[in-house]
């Protein structure tokens, strides 16, 4: 009889600790997943002429969780625009972008930012800017999908 309610015991034990692994696996996933969708985001922007030179934000803030490996990626092609990362939510000028070095192309690749020295890391948080490069050409949207890290 002991022995019966012994294992009786011990295979209840196992469940509960069973359910438990199972649990804590899937709020650890879905902690995962929480984390990504927010380090990555969407940019939108309507660049009018002429503003070469001067940018705008067109997303953001996302805060940054440690990577170093920021990137961007248009989903239209268009004629070539300068992007940068800030960590100012107004960007008059693209010179004046604190946070990465600026990156020009109009296609639709994933293009990745270099961080200044001293950028970058967990807790930092960061908008993309968007602005004409050429001195001639017609308004045209950006838009696509990008994050700090």
């Amino acid at each position: 009889m002991k022995v019966k309610r012994l294992l009786s015991a011990v295979l209840l034990f196992a469940v509960i600790a069973s359910i438990a692994t199972v649990s804590f696996a899937v709020e650890t996933r879905a902690a995962e997943e929480r984390a990504v969708s927010q380090t990555v985001g969407l940019y939108e922007a309507h660049i009018s002429y002429p503003s070469t030179g001067s940018g705008q934000v067109a997303g953001g803030p996302i805060r940054a969780t440690g990577g170093y490996s920021p990137w961007f990626q248009s989903s239209v092609s268009t004629v070539n625009t300068n992007y940068c990362l800030s960590t100012s939510g107004y960007i008059g000028d693209l010179g004046n972008c604190k946070g990465t070095y600026m990156v020009t192309t109009g296609n639709t690749a994933r293009n990745y930012f270099t961080y200044y020295t001293g950028h970058g890391g967990a807790g930092i948080y960061y908008y993309i800017v968007a602005g004409g490069a050429n001195y001639s050409y017609d308004p045209y949207n950006v838009r696509g999908t990008w994050t700090p890290d």
